[in-house]
């Protein structure tokens, strides 16, 4: 999910496909290409640039616009691509251990993180101001901070002890989000300078494999998708993150753990806590849940997010099953969330709808699809200098990259950024 939550995407054995939210029960097909089986598909937010990696071809990563439908550019790697990550200046590549940085109009590649641990399903996270989180050793939770514009390394974290499973990065680029493979803490750390600010325990009883974290857009929340059939969503306190900042630069650490215990314990559970083994006293300082969802089965795969449409808040949850479920969230009180919509994205919206019934003023706001991706385009002087028609220039890449990375204004963009005629004379 994109575009502040509220884009979708959908990518299986018959291509790939956009869907945008305009409302919680509003859904409109954006785009969609059948061309083949697709394993990545990404979006810049709020432009017309996609990046592809088909399943023909894993290791090449591919460019395209949504609206002129046609390739722009290929990069290929010495192994498959994992996961692809990109903002207005950078796209990362992220293969099973190695991390690629590009600069984002010409595809020159700037730097090659190599010799990593084994990057199962391309864990790392990215945000818009380029920081990269990534982990760095096998045999625990240990990740590294890293600034991809300025290409140096910034924090090194070990937020577990066990490896790690799951990284979110919030839209402020301030607060970082990690779970290991057990599943059971989740825990929040200040990205600059890497301390420990939050501790949310998920479970208890059992270890589970976190599918994903994602914070709102305000940080306040935390989707925390599993394995199991409940989805956990935490409530980030931002002003006790804040005093917790401001005690750690005038005190010690160990009085920074007193205070922080001040703010996080009860009474009793402080009166307490000293005759009690560390791990006990860890369970009772770490909070709970503060909205969840239950679904109907485990063992989905999914990615959760909490989103606002006006004064309503909701939480988007896109499962593997092919829906969109969409639940009623109380900011105020929490609590187990109740399921309002679902959406089906199982077959391409276009295909459900009867054209027989639809009237003339209707076919005019079909989505776009591609049922072809069109060959790149070269400009007149690579013609007249006798450059072949699938090849570009780099002067050619950078425009219809640029051309790309434009803002899109509406879903249906034709009628913003409508085609240009390309004059056969």
């Amino acid at each position: 999910m994109a575009k502040q939550h509220k884009c979708v995407f959908i990518a299986g054995s018959t291509g790939f496909s956009i869907y945008n939210l305009q409302s919680a029960n509003e859904l409109q097909e954006h785009y969609t290409n059948r061309d083949e089986r697709t394993a990545i598909a990404v979006r810049l937010a709020n432009t017309h640039l996609m990046a592809v990696v088909t399943s023909a071809e894993p290791k090449v990563l591919k460019f395209q616009s949504d609206t002129r439908k046609r390739f722009i550019c290929d990069y290929k790697y010495k192994s498959e691509i994992q996961c692809v990550k990109l903002n207005r200046m950078r796209v990362v590549a992220c293969t099973k251990k190695a991390l690629y940085i590009h600069d984002i109009k010409d595809m020159k590649m700037l730097h090659k993180i190599e010799d990593l641990p084994p990057i199962d399903f391309g864990l790392c996270a990215f945000t818009s101001e380029s920081l990269l989180a990534f982990p760095i050793s096998s045999m625990c939770g240990e990740l590294q901070i890293y600034d991809a514009m300025n290409l140096k390394a910034k924090t090194s974290i070990k937020a577990h002890e066990s490896p790690l499973k799951a990284l979110a990065l919030s839209p402020s680029n301030s607060l970082l989000a990690t779970a290991s493979e057990k599943g059971t803490v989740i825990r929040i750390f200040d990205v600059t300078t890497g301390q420990r600010l939050h501790e949310f325990r998920r479970g208890v009883k059992r270890y589970v494999s976190i599918a994903s974290l994602t914070f709102s857009i305000c940080a306040k929340y935390l989707c925390a998708s599993s394995n199991t059939e409940t989805v956990h969503v935490f409530k980030i306190d931002l002003d006790k993150i804040e005093k917790t900042k401001c005690i750690s630069d005038s005190t010690s650490s160990d009085e920074v753990d007193t205070q922080e215990s001040r703010w996080t314990m009860g009474y009793i559970t402080k009166a307490v806590s000293s005759y009690l083994p560390s791990p006990v006293t860890d369970v009772l300082t770490q909070d709970r849940a503060f909205a969840t969802i239950q679904l109907d089965e485990a063992g989905l795969k999914l990615q959760c997010a909490v989103v606002k449409f006006g004064n309503d808040t909701k939480i988007l949850a896109a499962c593997s099953d092919g829906f969109l479920y969409i639940y009623d969230f109380d900011e105020e009180k929490g609590g187990e969330c109740k399921m309002s919509r679902a959406h089906d994205l199982r077959i391409p919206l276009i295909q459900e709808i009867d054209e027989k019934s639809m009237d003339c003023d209707n076919k005019n706001s079909k989505p776009l699809i591609s049922n072809s991706v069109q060959p790149a385009t070269i400009s007149y002087a690579s013609v007249l200098k006798g450059r072949e028609n699938d090849r570009m220039s780099e002067s050619d890449r950078c425009r219809d990259m640029l051309e790309a990375m434009c803002e899109s204004k509406s879903i249906f963009d034709d009628i913003h950024f409508p085609p240009v005629a390309v004059s056969s004379n």
